[in-house]
């Protein structure tokens, strides 16, 4: 490949695919933040880089040290009392690359009365190690010498505690039981057996894919919905049955209903949260943070969902489960501190523009415009008290209340609303899958999705997404209903004559919606029933909607 400048990007996995479709130069670098990883584009694929030559880093990612910094792997799960498990990693130590295997680590028992914060790091030897903290009421986290050290995550061991004390596990699979104990599994073709017994990581069962061809998938159901971004990562062991191809592996998607929520997750062949599937003998940890899946805030799901992408693979999957409050990661992200730094003035005009007064004092000024005695005003201005005593105009501020004051510029806007037509418009997008589990998708209710806010649907897109060249037809109404009358039924359709159509295709966009109901409040419910059907065997339909 001819040397060529390298240009650098940041991003997540979604963010690489959006760049992927104009031409780019060649020797462009894009950082993956949710696998980390770093890739760089020869002009028809992103391949792994490692810099030039051998033994470089790439560019170092923003918040990353120089020379220190992890490249995949290397996720901390909580195991019991206060052991944790290390996935498998490729990381950078003062410039040198180093790679590590998965392994536990036990923190020295708590102290009976004093806390303290422990480090979990990576060493130039390929070793997990524990920097230990200084015992103290109030700790603090322990320096680590980043020439000889690689930090993972912080860990509070309290005073008389035999495991952190705020640590939260949800089992998603263990033994194929169901709910309420575990979550229930199915499967949506033979090729995925949900209960096999064949060399389960733990127990008596494991999931096992055999040739499992793309858009086959396990997923697993909640009792009830939960919302994901309680916990910090969905952990779940894997193994190979043999070497996967390069553009193979399993997506990981979180879902409500059978809807997608947020984003969906690849675990591919090598090189993802430190998984490699040319290691065959034995499971490994894969700990996804959940913060790659970007789910909405509010969102709330009730499936995970494990389907296979690019081709045949074949491979066993265990002990899934939802972690929350065993660690603190540690990386390029902001402190506490440092982000009330940089959004503080971002929470001041906020207030301001919604009407809020800062809870200030006031300070009487002589010798400014307006007076002998004025006051300082918010937005800059100076001004005189139409009446009271400056005690008295002060605490008018402290409890929140407005000036009674008049502005003294015309420039001075006080009062007024901002045009409809002058915000952003907020656009979004409600929608469901519809799979027929490879067969022909059949007729009748496939799902109900509830919007949470007013909106005015604008546009539908109805896609064939078995396969981009698979053609057929298919017909879905939508029925639309309050949370009190849930379910709609066939009475509340808001199609008119003009439903979401394919007709010998794989695909349609209908921006005109003759006769169709476009408005819907906070809270209703949409149901969405498949009134005829012929060969299509999956299918998306997308409601583009503009918040109101």
């Amino acid at each position: 490949m001819p040397t060529v400048p390298d240009i650098h990007r940041r991003g997540t996995r979604d963010d690489q695919a959006t760049i992927a479709s104009p031409p780019l130069t060649v020797g462009t670098l894009y950082f993956v933040t949710d696998e980390g990883v770093t890739e760089r584009w020869d002009g028809s694929a992103w391949e792994r880089y490692s810099g030039a030559g051998t033994g470089t880093p790439p560019p170092t990612p923003p918040g990353a040290s120089p020379t220190t910094w992890l490249v995949s792997g290397g996720q901390v799960v909580w195991e019991s009392a206060y052991t944790f498990r290390v996935s498998a990693a490729d990381y950078f130590i003062n410039g040198t690359r180093y790679a590590s295997l998965e392994d536990t680590v036990a923190l020295a028992a708590a102290d009976a009365t004093l806390d303290r914060i422990d480090v979990i790091a990576l060493d130039t030897l390929g070793a997990v190690v524990v920097i230990a903290g200084t015992l103290s009421a109030t700790p603090s986290e322990p320096s680590v010498d980043p020439a000889q050290y690689l930090k993972l995550a912080l860990v509070l061991v309290a005073h008389a505690t035999v495991a952190p004390p705020d640590v939260e596990t949800v089992t998603v699979y263990t033994e194929a039981a169901g709910t309420p104990g575990e979550w229930a599994w199915v499967s949506s073709g033979a090729s995925i057996v949900v209960n096999s017994t064949s060399t389960p990581h733990v127990g008596t069962k494991t999931i096992e894919g055999t040739a499992v061809v793309a858009g086959v998938y396990a997923q697993g159901t909640a009792l009830a919905p939960i919302d994901p971004t309680d916990y910090d990562q969905l952990v779940l062991f894997l193994r190979s049955k043999a070497a996967w191809n390069s553009s193979r592996g399993l997506l990981v998607t979180l879902r409500l209903a059978g809807v997608l929520v947020g984003a969906a997750v690849q675990i591919r062949r090598s090189g993802t949260f430190g998984f490699d599937s040319t290691l065959t003998t034995d499971y490994q940890m894969v700990a996804i943070p959940i913060v790659a899946f970007a789910v909405p805030q509010g969102a709330t799901i009730d499936q995970v969902r494990l389907e296979d992408f690019g081709g045949a693979i074949g491979f066993y999957v265990d002990d899934i489960s939802l972690q929350a409050a065993a660690t603190t990661p540690v990386g390029g992200g902001l402190t506490q501190d440092q982000a009330d730094a940089r959004y503080a003035p971002l929470v001041h005009a906020a207030r301001h523009s919604s009407g809020a007064a800062d809870a200030v004092t006031v300070t009487a000024l002589a010798g400014f415009p307006g007076g002998s005695t004025t006051f300082l005003r918010a937005d800059g201005t100076f001004a005189t008290p139409s009446a009271g005593a400056p005690g008295a105009h002060a605490s008018t501020h402290d409890t929140g209340g407005a000036d009674p004051i008049t502005a003294l510029s015309g420039s001075v806007i006080t009062t007024g609303t901002v045009a409809a037509a002058r915000l952003p418009a907020r656009i979004g997008a409600v929608g469901i899958v519809i799979d027929g589990g490879g067969s022909a998708i059949t007729t009748g209710v496939k799902g109900f999705v509830e919007v949470p806010f007013a909106c005015t649907i604008t546009a539908a897109t109805l896609l064939s997404t078995d396969s981009a060249s698979t053609t057929g037809s298919i017909v879905i109404d939508i029925w639309k209903d309050t949370y009190a009358n849930y379910p709609p039924v066939v009475g509340d359709a808001i199609t008119a004559s003009a439903p979401p159509t394919l007709s010998s295709a794989n695909k349609s966009r209908d921006t005109t919606l003759t006769g169709w109901t476009t408005a819907i409040a906070a809270g209703e419910v949409l149901g969405f029933s498949v009134t005829s059907a012929t060969t299509v065997t999956k299918v998306a339909l997308s409601l583009t909607v503009q918040a109101t």
